[in-house]
Formats: C-alpha cells, sequence, structure tokens
C-alpha cells in the first residue's frame, strides 16, 4: 500500500490529475484544502503535519502551499514519482518525507529556501547568457557565489549530525534536479565538494558529466576545475574517475580525428625538426610560462633544432564552461593569436595560438594538419593532460615533459620524461594505470632531471628592512597559496620552536596570517609576514632555513634557496621533495621539527648541509645536458619498439 497526502490552498487541476492518475486499489490518497487559511508559527508545523497524516501512515507528502512547505514539493516530487512507479525498487529505502519534514527547524527551511531562490537566478542568469550570444560569461559563472558563500556558512557553522543532515539534503536536492536543471546540478555538487573536501562529490561530478545534456566541452571544462581542486588540496588523493573522464574525453577526440591521425612515415619527418606543444603560455613572470620558454631556448639555441610551438590555450578553458563553486578561468594573451615570434633572452621562435576558445573541433583539425605539414622528427608536451598533445602523439615519436617537479603523467602512446627517479609507489601507479588503460609499461618513463633557470638576484635587503629579529635563527616559508598550504597542524607542530629562538618569516600571498595569529598567540610574536618578494633570492639570503609546509607545488622556492646556499626541510613528496633530494627530506612533521632545531644547534651539520643544497642547485641549472638525454633516450627507445609494449 502507497500512502500519499496532499496538502493544497485548493484542489488544482494538477492534484486532480495526480489523483485520477494513481486512484487505484494500491494507493490511499487524503486530500486536505485549506489548511493554512490560519497563519501559523512555524513551531506548528510539525504538529500540523503529524495531525494531517494520521501519526506518520502517510509515506509521501506532496504541497504545492507557498513558503515553508515549497521545498518540498520540489525537492520529493520526482523523487515520489519513482516511488510510485517503481515500489519494489525503493522499498527497502524507506523515503519518508514526513519524517524528514518533523526533523526541519527554521534554519533548515531557510536553508532550502535559499537552494531554491539560487536555482531561481541562476536559471535567469543562464538566460541572459545565452541570449547575450555567450559574449560574457563572468555573470553566469559568478551568479551564485554570493548567495552560495550564504549556504556554505550556514552549512558549517552546525554541530556535526545537524550538518550532515543539510549536506544530504542538498545532496538529494542536486540527485532530483531535472536535466533543464543539469548546470544547477554541477553547481550544487562543486559546492559540496568545496565544503567537504570529500571526493566522493569529486566522483559523483565525473560521472554527472557524461550524462548526455552536456556539451563535449564541458567535460574538459570540469576535468580541469577538479584538477585545480587536487591542486589546492594536496592531501587529498586524486580520483580515479578523473583519470577515467580524461581518458574518455581523449577517446572521442581521437576517434573524431582517427583519419587524421595516421603516423607520419619515417622517411618523410624532417631530422631536427621538433613540435612544442605548451599548455599555458602567458608571461615569463607566470612560473610554468617561465620553464615552457627555457625548455624551447635550449632545443633551439643550445640544440639547434628546428622548432614549431603550438599553444594549445586548454588551461582552465572557457570552453562550454559550466557555474563551478570556487572554479576559476584561465588567463590568456590575447596579443599571442594567430602566428607570433616569441623572444626570450637572444634567441626567437615562432608560436601559434588559436583565436577560438579551447578545444575546438575544427582548430584542432587545423593544428593537427599544421604538424603534419611540418613533419617533424619528434614531438614535445610541456604538461600533463594536454589534450591536443595527447591526440597528437600518433603522428611522431612525442614525450611529454611535465611543469612540476614531482609529476608523474600517465599516458598511451608517448614518452613521460620524469624530473626524478621513479619509486616503488610510482611503479606500482604504472601497473594501476595499465589496468585502467591497458597501454602502459615502466619503460615508457624516462628518469631525468626537472631543470630551470632562476631569475637573477639583483637587490639586496636586510633583515632590518623586512622587520625580522637579528639575533634570532630565521626559518622561511614561501608561497602563493600559504592560505591553503600553511595548515593548523602545521603551525601547531613548530609552535614548540618559537620559544628556542626560532622566528618564521612567510613570504608570498597569505591573506590568512592575521587569523592565523589571533588564533596562535606566540606566532604574533615570533613570526612575521614580509609580503609577496619580487627578489626571491634577496629574501632566501638574509633567512637561515628554508622549511616547506605540506603541499604538493613550490618547487622552485626551495632551490631558490639552495642557490643562497640555505639548506632545507621538506617532507618526502611533492614538488619541493623532488627538487631538494632524499637529503633534505624528514619523514613526518616531527620529524621535521627534530630536523629545524639540529640545524639551529649543530653548526657544522649545518655547514656541510649548506655545501650539498648548493651542489644540487647546480645540477638544476645543465638544461642542454637534460633535454640532450631526454631525446636521445625518446630516439633510442622508439626504435626498440617499447611504446609497442
Amino acid at each position: 500500500m502507497i500512502y500519499i497526502c496532499i496538502l493544497a490552498k485548493e484542489l488544482s487541476k494538477e492534484n486532480e490529475e495526480f489523483i485520477l492518475t494513481y486512484d487505484n486499489k494500491d494507493a490511499d490518497i487524503q486530500v486536505f484544502t485549506d489548511v493554512l487559511a490560519i497563519p501559523l508559527p512555524p513551531g506548528r508545523v510539525r504538529l500540523l503535519i503529524e495531525e494531517l497524516t494520521m501519526a506518520g501512515e502517510a509515506a509521501c507528502v506532496i504541497t504545492d502551499m507557498e513558503n515553508q512547505y515549497r521545498y518540498i514539493s520540489f525537492l520529493y516530487g520526482s523523487m515520489l514519482k519513482k516511488v510510485i512507479l517503481c515500489p519494489e525498487r525503493y522499498a527497502d529505502d524507506k523515503i519518508d518525507c514526513y519524517e524528514r519534514l518533523m526533523k526541519c527547524d527554521d534554519h533548515m527551511l531557510f536553508f532550502m529556501d535559499q537552494l531554491s531562490l539560487l536555482r531561481n537566478r541562476m536559471a535567469a542568469a543562464k538566460q541572459n547568457y545565452i541570449q547575450s550570444g555567450a559574449r560574457d560569461l563572468m555573470p553566469y559563472m559568478t551568479e551564485g557565489i554570493g548567495s552560495m558563500d550564504i549556504i556554505k556558512e550556514l552549512v558549517l557553522k552546525q554541530e556535526t549530525a545537524r550538518r550532515e543532515a543539510y549536506l544530504q539534503w542538498m545532496s538529494e536536492y542536486a540527485d532530483v534536479l531535472e536535466d533543464r536543471d543539469c548546470d544547477f546540478r554541477i553547481f550544487c555538487l562543486s559546492a559540496l565538494l568545496n565544503f567537504t573536501k570529500d571526493n566522493r562529490y569529486a566522483e559523483l561530478l565525473c560521472r554527472e558529466i557524461r550524462r548526455n545534456c552536456y556539451e563535449p566541452g564541458s567535460a574538459f571544462f570540469i576535468y580541469h576545475q577538479l584538477k585545480r581542486f587536487y591542486l589546492k588540496n594536496g592531501d587529498i588523493p586524486v580520483s580515479i574517475e578523473l583519470e577515467r573522464l580524461y581518458q574518455e574525453i581523449l577517446s572521442g577526440y581521437r576517434e573524431v580525428f582517427e583519419e587524421l591521425l595516421v603516423p607520419i612515415p619515417e622517411e618523410l619527418r624532417i631530422r631536427n625538426r621538433v613540435v612544442v606543444i605548451a599548455l599555458q603560455v602567458l608571461d615569463v613572470s607566470h612560473a610554468p610560462t617561465k620553464t615552457a620558454m627555457e625548455r624551447l631556448y635550449t632545443l633551439q639555441h643550445l640544440l639547434q633544432k628546428d622548432v614549431f610551438c603550438i599553444h594549445s590555450k586548454e588551461q582552465l578553458t572557457t570552453k562550454d564552461a559550466l557555474p563551478f563553486y570556487d572554479g576559476m578561468l584561465g588567463n590568456v594573451e590575447e596579443a599571442y593569436n594567430g602566428e607570433h615570434r616569441l623572444h626570450y633572452k637572444d634567441a626567437g621562435f615562432i608560436m601559434y595560438q588559436p583565436s577560438v576558445a579551447m578545444p575546438d573541433l575544427q582548430e584542432f583539425m587545423k593544428l593537427i594538419g599544421k604538424i603534419r605539414d611540418f613533419a617533424p622528427e619528434q614531438i614535445i608536451v610541456l604538461g600533463d593532460h594536454c589534450l591536443l598533445g595527447d591526440v597528437c602523439s600518433s603522428l611522431a615519436p612525442t614525450v611529454c615533459i611535465p611543469m612540476t617537479f614531482s609529476s608523474l603523467p600517465m599516458k598511451s602512446r608517448q614518452f613521460v620524461a620524469v624530473g626524478r627517479k621513479l619509486t616503488d609507489a610510482d611503479r606500482e601507479r604504472i601497473r594501476g594505470y595499465q589496468e585502467l588503460i591497458g597501454e602502459c609499461c615502466e619503460e615508457q618513463f624516462i628518469e631525468s632531471t626537472f631543470t630551470f633557470e632562476l631569475i637573477p638576484k639583483t637587490t639586496t635587503l636586510s633583515r632590518k628592512e623586512l622587520k625580522l629579529p637579528e639575533d634570532a635563527f630565521v626559518v622561511s616559508v614561501v608561497g602563493i597559496r600559504l592560505d591553503a598550504e600553511v595548515s593548523d597542524e602545521f603551525v601547531q607542530k613548530l609552535l614548540p620552536l618559537l620559544q628556542e629562538g626560532i622566528h618564521i618569516a612567510f613570504a608570498g600571498c597569505f591573506e590568512r596570517y592575521e587569523s592565523l595569529c589571533e588564533t596562535y598567540e606566540e606566532l604574533r610574536h615570533h613570526s612575521t609576514f614580509v609580503g609577496y618578494q619580487k627578489d626571491i633570492q634577496a629574501f632566501q639570503e638574509v633567512c637561515d632555513l628554508y622549511v616547506n609546509p605540506p603541499r604538493v607545488g613550490g618547487g622552485f622556492s626551495v632551490v631558490e634557496a639552495f642557490h643562497m646556499k640555505k639548506p632545507g626541510v621538506t617532507l618526502s613528496w611533492g614538488d619541493v621533495a623532488a627538487a631538494a633530494g632524499e637529503e633534505f627530506f624528514a619523514a613526518d612533521l616531527d620529524e621535521m621539527v627534530e630536523l629545524i632545531r639540529r640545524y639551529k644547534n649543530d653548526a657544522g651539520f649545518y655547514r656541510t648541509m649548506s655545501e650539498k643544497a648548493y651542489a644540487r642547485s647546480l645540477e638544476l641549472f645543465d638544461s642542454k645536458r637534460a633535454m640532450e638525454h631526454i631525446l636521445e633516450e625518446v630516439r633510442t627507445r622508439w626504435e626498440k619498439g617499447v611504446l609497442n609494449c
């Protein structure tokens, strides 16, 4: 038996149709009209519903009442339909709107009302976006951020049990949205991911984006937003669902261009010609761009290669973008559109940048044609998960060179130059990837050195200028994402050192610094935030020791310290660990504290590690030798048929 209770000011035509549809021996329908003719205080809602539904015998409540009942109609309308049409499937789920409603209070009602209003506003913003001819993306992208911030504050201030109830309700709200509201479903899931840092919502986003109601480019947009989420939250393991999503995207593009991706015959490939596909090119103040420029300079100027560079323009793409909470759109130097001559040091090289948002099918076809016409001996892809590079990897021997120290890109049909030695964990990951796509083997990975060139030191700073104590042992903590990277746990571990003559100098971007000082009074007295430092080597010169918080990025900063003969301490994972090397590892934060203490108190140990730090920095500056090694390994392994493994 299915019990249905309809609450309405009057019996509408829609409700009459509903009753006629399900008025049979398997349904007990009770209709109550005009139940709110006299306004009732919110506290009376539970008692009223309890009375009307005969002490909980109704399995579902449907209403078209305004205000406090409105969300029930929206949230459970489609769910009720599923219950009635498929009772055997949902029997064990005990979906009971009556019980849910009894647990609602004014805060929950406000919470649901805010979600409903936000959905309506974003639907209107989407309509305006469509009518504008997609000329102005940002109002649609950002319409809901402020309202969702209010919802986030409401959710996070609840005690644990109530917070879970709010999150569950929001998740179900997103789940029952119809396809016309699929954009808002994405927005809700992205907000839940941001609120909770729970991988479950990343996986739901990956699965959701495979639905047919989304544009093809939207999958790639969501992929990049999730990739950024994992970069910001380095302690959260990347879900395998993200890799599956990328592989599905890649397979789709390969199928579209299958006829154009036939390998260029070896006899037609021109010796010493190289196509370089870069994931992002801005100006040299942007670290990945500077690294890309150094690779191009090494190839063309130092190794005398004929280089044609393509900027794939994919990073944080705007193509088929969707509203994403705490999302980001990539920067683009529009002046580079078309064919442009770039200059770096005393060399120049040709770069082509698409004029349209990528990935664009027509532009992909054009670029594949350009590569075939250039007939390169080799293709070099700068950056992981470059869709254009991965699509074109069948045209000629291709190697992916990551833009970060610790990265281990998983590839089919191409080589990967790893900027460090492979670990047992890396080999385990490679075996797991074999199970995912069946086209990956350890021989594809070339152990190399991640090299770069430092921006020359041009200034000299003093502790007095930076308001650092002259007599303290100063440790530097550097980064442009310190708000996310300097956790409470990290600060708490360092607090005992602050009573031992150790002072922390934070440099970079750190909006949370003042609030942390309010929480930890010792931090206010024994640390300084010196702001963003353009000449980071000059800053490191006045410090004594580099200390790396638990994070994925930051690899350049440790080498800048090492080149100033300042040793460092880091955990054994992430870009800093790959750049620093094993001699500067700490097993955990407790060992990190002990090593900092030893650096301060053991002068002999400090001198030895200072010399090793400087020597390590010199190893990372020999770009010519490192690139020669990579290209030779690609040639040798290609001839051996490694990619046929």
